[in-house]
C-alpha cells in the first residue's frame, strides 16, 4: 500500500522539477567533492574547471519537490532514492534535518507530532521509493520562490527553490 504522500501531484511537474534539480548543488563539510572536467572537444582535461557533485551522485537521492503546504505553515521536501547504499546517510534516524532560508538565514526544524518527527527514515532504503520531510514554517518565514538549503546530517543540498 502506498502512503498518502507517495507520488501525489508529482505528474506534470517534471520539467519544473528537472530545472530545479539541475540548479541544486551538494556540499559536504570537511571533504572535497570536486573533479576535473573536460572543457574541449578533443577531451583534454583542464584542472581549473571544477564541478560539485549533485545530490544524486553523492547521496543517492534525487530531489523531486520543495513546496509550501498547509496554507504556508509547512514546507514539503520530497526526494526519490536512486542509490540505497548512499541514501542510508540521509535516511538514518540519527541524521538531524533542517531547512535554511538562504536570504534570511532562518532555520526551520522538522515538524513534530505526538508520535515523532514528520519525516521518512529507514534502515534499508528502497531504490525508486520517495521519502518526505515536512518542515515547520509556523511564522511563514519562507515564502514561495525563496532559495533554501536542506541539511540532513552532514549533507547539505543548496539552491533549491520553494514552489
Amino acid at each position: 500500500m502506498k502512503s498518502k504522500f507517495h507520488d501525489r501531484g508529482l505528474r506534470g511537474w517534471g520539467i519544473a522539477l528537472g530545472l530545479m534539480l539541475a540548479s541544486s548543488w551538494i556540499v559536504l563539510p570537511g571533504s572535497t567533492h570536486t573533479w576535473a572536467a573536460s572543457a574541449t572537444e578533443d577531451g583534454a582535461s583542464h584542472p581549473s574547471v571544477q564541478r560539485v557533485l549533485s545530490p544524486e551522485e553523492e547521496l543517492g537521492m534525487k530531489v523531486t519537490a520543495v513546496r509550501l503546504t498547509g496554507a504556508g505553515h509547512f514546507i514539503d521536501f520530497r526526494y526519490r532514492v536512486t542509490d540505497p547504499g548512499k541514501a542510508k546517510l540521509v535516511l538514518s534516524r540519527k541524521a538531524k534535518a533542517s531547512l535554511i532560508d538562504q536570504a534570511t538565514g532562518a532555520v526551520l526544524p522538522v515538524s513534530m507530532t505526538k508520535i515523532g518527527q514528520m519525516r521518512g527514515t529507514t534502515v534499508e532504503p528502497k531504490e525508486g521509493r520517495q521519502y518526505v520531510i515536512i518542515f515547520s514554517n509556523a511564522n511563514q518565514a519562507v515564502k514561495h520562490g525563496a532559495k533554501v538549503s536542506v541539511v540532513i546530517g552532514q549533507a547539505k543540498v543548496e539552491n533549491l527553490t520553494v514552489e
